[in-house]
């Protein structure tokens, strides 16, 4: 699965503001610093995973 959108756009923040994170209030508080891979309880693995700037 793929997933796109816009960081910090008008519907990134709506969806930030939602309620879902509440409890996390420095969510998407930097535009800088670590990648997270998430999983959503499925089955998956992460390997030899390469990032550069483009």
């Amino acid at each position: 699965m793929l997933l796109e959108f816009k960081p910090y756009s008008e519907d990134w923040f709506k969806k930030r503001n939602s309620g879902k994170w509440d409890d996390y209030p420095n969510y998407g508080k930097y535009r800088q610093g670590y990648i997270a891979l998430q999983d959503h309880d499925s089955p998956i693995w992460f390997k030899n995973i390469k990032i550069k700037k483009l």
